[in-house]
């Protein structure tokens, strides 16, 4: 699976590219010589965009105009002259004439984002982070392209929007009054626009069958994780008794806001998707910003967090971190998180949880004895509710199995892959609720050792099955420098008998091209079971995103040259299976063999894009990655990017995002754009 940095996707933008003229150089000796005709030609233009432009402009790119030129395209010096286009607001007034003949034009640039189609360089002036921008104009010529002359121009977006949701908290046994008061709503919450200035809600702003979600029963169009918070979907919960006039049970619920007329003249001035950004208490539609960054529906969803009582049978787990011990000039700082989410580590058991096992020798048993001193640190408890006296619930034990070194195997496939990995512990209450935090572990690299491209620390064979050191093994300078080390590089400690089963280890120690040496450790089982062949006819689809690699023997240990390509289908004519009886591998004729996991039975949609995380009912929770089997095989963070293959709907019905090989997420538990 390859990770993709952090990855944006744009709408439309425009540029207003100038066109220009050439004006007389001035004569010498009766006839200008060239270089003295370009300098003041130059010199000319020059003045004429110190006439055209401002120096620096003020503007909310939001309204800048989808119809004009794309950056770096040439154009003709009055196409600027459009209202609210990019380079129209630094025109002065008028544009100067020697900018309007025939044989010149004007192109531009943002310096910096040169690379940027028109669609994501208006994305970046909306939703960038920066705080200002340099635009290159240039003069240049109709027909050769040359430049003539520059200015650079200096643009300061308008600030971005932000909203300020307060939560309201309650006993159990008030009453509900307040939280159906539409006065007391449009106090809690707050505004600023792409101005700066604070906008206030009144009663009006909001539709009244927004407030009243209260009723007698949570109906399923209510059913979803964001508003059910902490419980489990389907549990009948109710947050107010039969006659709604008070709350009956504790937990997290959400007061959901439909707001009027959001692209209304009071909210004019407000960029949603900002606030949605910043906010994941607020969700606007369209899910794609247009051009205008206009929407036609805005959801502001308020906690309601409901306290006290001896209830506890109705909620889920939660976990409480000590991330700083109490100090003379500090009280104790404990954290709790609730399911799904990745506890931020404090610096001590970060460091603690980060390794460099090609130098350090780090193997998942020195991982899982590091983790177990981390999880002191953490405390499970029944629920997140305290009792009459105010004491919290009692504490839970977490497994030890979930911190050995099968646990750590698990999460980490590759020791020696740079990243952070997340550890689940998972918990069960009293009442058979169970809940998931992450424990982050920190995988990095030397800097000027080499580095493995491709390794993996721990291969199961068959007995009798054939097996290659290098196969599959590759390694490359430095974290730096990619070029490949050659196996002569490589010096490889033990062996493997593949016809004794037993538990073998093999130690590659890599030299790169500076001197510097990095140790890997690989772990061989050979296992005593015999695969079984036999006929069977089908279509396979391949479902990896660099191809499905072709074996010449039943254990798939044995690579030939031949790949497939990802999404292309091949008949089969027999099956292997396993001792157990799992099919393992598919004979495609001739003794040619894929790997089971590197297919699928029933075709594959291609899907090439981006997927990022982002889980409805909390934008910070991770979300699992499962196999075809719908079995969990990892979990990947909160605002993560994945390159996908394809789409599949997996046996529970639902639709899935391939990943790579046997790797799927569900596609509603995050956003897609195509590559």
């Amino acid at each position: 699976m390859k990770k993709f940095s952090k990855v944006k996707y744009f709408g439309a933008v425009a540029a207003a590219l100038l066109a220009v003229a050439p004006i007389a150089a001035p004569v010498v000796s009766q006839v200008a010589s060239p270089a003295v005709a370009q300098a003041a030609e130059a010199d000319n233009y020059a003045a004429a965009l110190d006439n055209t432009f401002n120096a620096t402009a003020n503007t909310n790119p939001g309204t800048t105009a989808a119809y004009l030129p794309s950056p770096n395209t040439a154009a003709k010096a009055t196409d600027v002259a459009h209202e609210g286009t990019l380079l129209g607001d630094f025109v002065k007034g008028s544009i100067s004439p020697a900018l309007q003949e025939d044989d010149v034009q004007l192109k531009y640039s943002v310096v910096g984002y040169e690379n940027l189609t028109a669609g994501q360089l208006l994305h970046q002036l909306n939703y960038g982070s920066a705080t200002s921008y340099t635009i290159s104009v240039s003069v240049v010529n109709a027909q050769t392209g040359a430049t003539l002359a520059t200015k650079t121009l200096t643009l300061t977006p308008s600030a971005n929007s932000a909203v300020k949701v307060d939560g309201l908290t309650v006993k159990i046994g008030d009453s509900t009054a307040s939280v159906n008061d539409p006065s007391a709503t449009a106090a809690s919450i707050s505004i600023i626009d792409k101005n700066s200035q604070a906008i206030k809600f009144s009663a009006s702003d909001f539709n009244a069958d927004g407030l009243n979600l209260f009723a007698n029963t949570i109906g399923a169009d209510q059913k979803d994780e964001r508003f059910l918070s902490v419980f489990k979907l389907g549990s009948g919960l109710k947050p107010v008794n039969d006659a709604a006039t008070k709350w009956e049970n504790p937990g997290v619920f959400y007061q959901v806001i439909n707001v009027n007329n959001p692209a209304g003249t009071k909210f004019n001035t407000v960029n949603w998707y900002d606030v949605a950004a910043k906010n994941p208490n607020v969700v606007v539609a369209p899910a794609t910003p247009a051009a205008n960054g206009a929407v036609t529906s805005v959801k502001i969803y308020r906690p309601i967090t409901v306290t006290t009582g001896d209830n506890d049978s109705q909620l889920a787990p939660v976990f409480d971190y000590t991330y700083a011990d109490k100090s003379a000039s500090q009280a104790e700082q404990i954290v709790t998180y609730t399911n799904g989410q990745t506890i931020a580590l404090n610096a001590d058991d970060a460091k603690t949880l980060t390794f460099y096992p090609a130098t350090q020798g780090t193997t998942p048993d020195t991982i899982a004895t590091e983790l177990a001193t981390v999880v002191k640190q953490i405390v499970a408890r029944q629920n997140a509710t305290v009792d009459a006296g105010g004491n919290k619930a009692d504490s839970i034990t977490i497994p030890a199995a979930q911190y050995n070194s099968s646990a750590v195997r698990a999460a980490i496939a590759n020791l020696y892959k740079a990243g952070t990995y997340n550890i689940p512990l998972t918990v069960t209450n009293n009442s058979g609720y169970t809940s998931t935090v992450n424990v982050p572990v920190t995988i990095g690299n030397v800097a000027n050792t080499p580095v493995a491209v491709s390794f993996t620390p721990y291969t199961e064979i068959t007995k009798g099955s054939s097996f290659d050191k290098f196969a599959g093994v590759q390694f490359q300078q430095s974290a730096a420098n990619t070029a490949i080390i050659p196996q002569s590089s490589v010096v490889v400690s033990g062996d493997v008998d593949t016809t004794t089963p037993g538990t073998y280890t093999l130690t590659y120690t890599v030299k790169n091209s500076q001197g510097n040496t990095a140790t890997f450790t690989r772990t061989v089982v050979v296992k005593d079971g015999a695969l079984t062949e036999s006929n069977a006819d089908g279509v396979v689809y391949i479902n990896k995103a660099d191809g499905a690699q072709i074996y010449s023997d039943q254990a798939t240990t044995s690579a030939t040259d031949k790949t497939l390509d990802n999404t292309t289908a091949w008949k089969f004519h027999s099956v292997v299976k396993d001792s157990a009886g799992k099919i393992v591998a598919y004979n495609l004729g001739g003794k040619q063999y894929v790997k089971a996991s590197e297919v699928s039975t029933s075709p594959v949609k291609a899907q090439a894009g981006v997927f990022t995380v982002n889980y409805p009912a909390n934008s910070k929770w991770s979300i699992a990655v499962y196999n075809s089997d719908l079995k969990v095989q990892k979990l990947i963070p909160a605002k993560s990017t994945w390159a996908t293959f394809g789409t599949k709907t997996l046996k529970d019905g639902k639709s899935y995002y391939n990943l790579g090989g046997n790797q799927w997420v569900r596609t509603d538990y995050g956003f897609w754009n195509a590559k």
